[in-house]
């Protein structure tokens, strides 16, 4: 009974019909075959369990007879750079396993193809372990690209899948990578050098992916290598707890980093020219002050980091671009700069929050509390504004300043205000004892003032309560 057969056609273009009387036959080996397509007489061989058609460089097509094959459980399709054709009833082999590439119909995007993507049951494939996508190079339809492979979606047994080519700009929700431990070159089409992997991705979240220990990319080690993700604008990644060296260090276009709970993650020259928001919480001292060239950034987040005392050299030189600064959950916070350090843009500042840092008590390292820093940030006149004696200008833009559960501010200056703020609100600050006399002048355009839950603040400065103020909010004030 003959159950096995390796043949070896390399000259030929065609398989003989007679194939099909081989009906007991389970492995078959076409792999450098100059074949074209299978004949019809495949479709008889009941028992097949693996076809390899490996290297069939000429092969354009598999028949529909395929759908017959219902033992196979192994369909070998790499380096099948002609294949253009699949038939959908593919999705009907239930005991497929591994399936080394998957082409919806002809033309990749298009409504029907989505339709075929659906009816391939991919999910239904509890014994597909292995599988390969692959898109033609030159994309022609985006978002019919993100579309189809959206449907795409293998059973949750898949050990391991490939994407090749792909043209879209998000990956599918589906695609979960909890087990993952290593992104390497292959997450970058390696063996495909004349390719540009992921060139039209804009938005990359990683999220809970809890075995992740490292991410190698193309340009690490290599100066003269070609930028990743030359369109990204956005990069997440978010409870990865066991990741460490570094990200990848060229995102020409990146606008915005959040990176949370990544307490391994390294950080080492990382270049983002374009950013504009950076969100990071619970993440390595040590990886704030390596992002260089920041010319366009506009909000930082820093948050739980309790090793965090002042704010590394890589605010310290925030562009003029910055709006928007908070900081929560820091324990070891005492102070947001350096004695001494050159804060030559903080003027265009306007929102500035401080939350739940127990240990902070001023503006700068080795000042005298917050009232000396900012005391120091300008005169209620913004046509005379001063320099500080470590050489901070005014904070001239400060419109919203929050600082809650910082229980060692003790406070403010007395003789001064900052010139454009209208939103101050205080929480839990039990040790505060005044506010700044600014605040009561004429000239002060405050809007909204909160208070509560600091029991050390016993009165208001002297004077009139701004006529700017529409909103006043007092609790648990012994005044």
């Amino acid at each position: 009974m003959f159950k096995s057969a390796m043949l070896d056609w390399l000259l030929h273009s065609e398989l003989p019909n007679s194939i099909g009387q081989l009906k007991h036959l389970r492995y078959l080996n076409l792999s450098r075959c100059r074949i074209k397509q299978l004949p019809q007489s495949v479709g008889f061989l009941f028992n097949l369990q693996t076809l390899i058609l490996q290297s069939c460089e000429e092969l354009t097509r598999l028949p529909q007879v395929i759908k017959n094959l219902q033992n196979l459980r192994v369909l070998d399709l790499t380096d099948t750079s002609n294949l253009q054709e699949m038939p959908i009833q593919i999705g009907n082999l239930k005991n497929l396993q591994t399936l080394t590439k998957f082409i919806v119909g002809k033309g990749i995007g298009s409504a029907v193809n989505i339709q075929d993507a659906s009816n391939a049951n991919l999910s239904d494939k509890h014994g597909l372990t292995a599988l390969d996508l692959q898109w033609s190079l030159n994309p022609q339809n985006e978002e019919g690209e993100m579309h189809v492979l959206e449907r795409l979606l293998p059973h949750k047994n898949l050990e391991k899948l490939r994407i090749l080519f792909y043209g879209g700009k998000k990956f599918p929700s589906w695609l979960g990578m909890d087990n993952v431990q290593k992104v390497d070159v292959e997450f970058y089409g390696h063996g495909f050098p004349s390719v540009k992997p992921f060139p039209l991705l804009e938005i990359l979240r990683f999220k809970d992916m809890l075995d992740w220990t490292c991410w190698s990319s193309p340009s690490q080690g290599n100066e003269d290598s070609w930028e990743e993700f030359p369109c990204l604008r956005e990069l997440v990644v978010e409870d990865c707890p066991k990741l460490s060296r570094k990200l990848p260090s060229r995102l020409p276009s990146l606008l915005k980093l959040v990176i949370k709970r990544c307490p391994k993650l390294e950080g080492s020259s990382l270049s983002f020219p374009s950013l504009d928001e950076l969100n990071i919480e619970d993440c390595n001292v040590e990886l704030l002050g390596s992002i260089l060239g920041l010319t366009s950034l506009t909000t930082v987040t820093a948050r739980s980091r309790p090793k965090l005392q002042c704010l590394q050299n890589g605010v310290v030189q925030f562009p003029g671009a910055l709006r928007v600064l908070v900081i929560s959950n820091c324990n070891g916070l005492t102070s947001l700069w350096q004695k001494g350090a050159i804060l030559l843009n903080i003027a265009s500042l306007e929102c500035l929050k401080i939350t739940g840092c127990p240990q902070f008590v001023s503006l700068a390292e080795k000042e005298q509390g917050l009232s000396r820093g900012l005391d120091d940030l300008g005169s209620l006149n913004s046509y005379n504004l001063w320099k500080s004696p470590w050489g901070m200008h005014g904070f001239t833009s400060l419109v919203d300043l929050q600082i809650k559960s910082c229980p060692n501010l003790v406070f403010f200056p007395k003789t001064s205000f900052v010139p454009m703020l209208k939103n101050l609100k205080l929480k839990d600050c039990r040790a505060l004892k005044s506010l700044p006399s600014g605040m009561m002048m004429l000239n002060c355009p405050l809007e909204e003032l909160e208070i509560e839950d600091c029991p050390a603040l016993t009165c208001f400065p002297s004077g009139r309560i701004t006529t700017t103020l529409r909103r006043l909010r007092i609790g648990t004030v012994m005044i």
